[in-house]
């Protein structure tokens, strides 16, 4: 994170991608609370499947099921939803809080969503 501070002071932008590693940190440094005002302080431009995903990933990795669900639908709204690692983290939620029969349709529609990638 003190890289990420240093090459913004120095007047240089983040990518996406710095973006969203920024916010994994920040969630596991400081909470997911701090990564979410993180994600609302970002540009429209740096907002995309990549932020997106990550903030997704903080979620799932506290079992914040609610909050998981309700980002993974605007995903899909933004038509950020449609990588096997978004439903992989939904899947490792659900198994690690002892619902593994809500897995089964997830992977399901995973399946679909692969499929239709390829084709």
């Amino acid at each position: 994170m003190q890289v990420m501070d240093w090459w913004r002071e120095r007047g240089n932008d983040l990518s996406p991608g710095d973006h969203a590693i920024h916010l994994d940190l920040l969630s596991k440094i400081e909470g997911v609370d701090a990564a979410e005002k993180y994600f609302e302080r970002l540009p429209e431009h740096a907002r995309n499947k990549l932020t997106y995903g990550a903030l997704l990933h903080c979620y799932c990795k506290e079992n914040m099921l609610e909050k998981a669900m309700t980002l993974l639908e605007k995903m899909r709204e933004l038509n950020y939803a449609s990588t096997p690692l978004v439903y992989n983290n939904l899947m490792s939620m659900l198994v690690s809080m002892g619902k593994p029969g809500s897995v089964p349709p997830v992977y399901l529609f995973t399946g679909q969503l692969c499929f239709i990638e390829r084709y």
